[in-house]
């Protein structure tokens, strides 16, 4: 059983996500949900073979695992094609290239 489903499995009841959480959420990001802890939302996903977390309205995302906050570079860098274009937005998924506009889209 990988990290992920261990988490999952900690955290049963899940929250309805607002629209403020959505715009917290980075969009390499394609598991992801929203959980109570301890009287808090914290929002929770998965890279790769791990979890991160988050406390919304903070950009911040954390390792599960180590406790360590994740930078904002790793994340972008894990989008296709990022470093071609301008105006980008990690939470939105859009950008311009040739001051044309894009949209990504998760890939689930």
């Amino acid at each position: 059983m990988i990290f992920w489903e261990k988490i999952l499995i900690k955290y049963p009841t899940k929250l309805q996500p607002t629209e403020e959480d959505a715009e917290n959420l980075p969009i390499v990001f394609c598991k992801w949900f929203i959980a109570n802890n301890q009287g808090e939302k914290v929002l929770f996903a998965q890279l790769h073979d791990e979890c991160m977390w988050n406390v919304p309205p903070n950009k911040l995302w954390t390792n599960y695992q180590t406790n360590k906050e994740v930078e904002l570079e790793t994340l972008t860098d894990l989008v296709p094609y990022f470093h071609q274009v301008t105006n980008f937005n990690l939470y939105m998924g859009k950008a311009k290239f040739n001051n044309k506009d894009i949209i990504w889209t998760p890939i689930h």
